[in-house]
C-alpha cells in the first residue's frame, strides 16, 4: 500500500473537525472570558469616582455592563450549541451573567473600599436579562430561514 494513503481517513477528518470546533469555540468564548476578567480587575480596584450627579448612575452602569455580558454569553452559547432553541440559550445566558454578577458582588465584599450590594446585584441581573434578550431578539430578526421554516415554503406545502 502506498505511504501517501492515510491509515484512517475518517479519523483524520474527525481530528480536523475537532480542531475547527475548538477554534470556533475559542473565537466566541474569548470575549466572554476577557470581559469577565475586565470586570474582576475593575472590581478589585478602589471605588471609582462617585456617580451621584446622575440619579441611580451606579445602577445604570451595572445594568449596562451586565447587559453586555449577557449578550456576549448569548453569542458564545449560540455558537457552541447552534441547534439549541433560542429561548433556552437566552435563559442560560441571562442566568450565567447574573451568577457572575453575584460572584462579583461577593468578591467586592472582600475588597477594601468596596462592598457587595444587593441593589447592584439586582441591576446586574436585570442587565443580564435585557442584554441576553436583546441578543436573542436580534438573532431572531437576522436569522436566515432554514428549509421548512420559511413562510413561503410552509405556504406552498399547504397547497399540495
Amino acid at each position: 500500500m502506498p505511504a501517501l494513503m492515510p491509515d484512517n481517513p475518517g479519523r483524520d477528518a474527525e481530528k480536523r473537525t475537532d480542531a475547527m470546533t475548538f477554534k470556533r469555540a475559542l473565537f466566541h468564548w474569548l470575549p466572554v472570558g476577557a470581559y469577565c476578567l475586565l470586570i474582576f480587575i475593575q472590581s478589585s480596584l478602589p471605588s471609582p469616582v462617585s456617580t451621584r450627579a446622575v440619579p441611580l448612575g451606579d445602577k445604570l452602569l451595572h445594568l449596562a455592563g451586565y447587559a453586555l455580558l449577557g449578550a456576549l454569553f448569548f453569542q458564545a452559547l449560540r455558537a457552541s450549541r447552534p441547534t439549541a432553541p433560542r429561548r433556552v440559550i437566552w435563559r442560560l445566558s441571562a442566568l450565567a451573567a447574573a451568577l457572575y454578577g453575584a460572584t462579583d458582588e461577593l468578591h467586592q465584599a472582600f475588597v477594601p473600599t468596596r462592598s457587595g450590594d444587593l441593589l447592584d446585584l439586582a441591576a446586574d441581573a436585570v442587565g443580564a436579562l435585557l442584554g441576553a434578550g436583546l441578543a436573542a431578539w436580534i438573532a431572531a430578526r437576522t436569522a436566515r430561514p432554514t428549509r421548512g421554516n420559511h413562510r413561503l415554503t410552509n405556504l406552498r406545502s399547504s397547497y399540495k
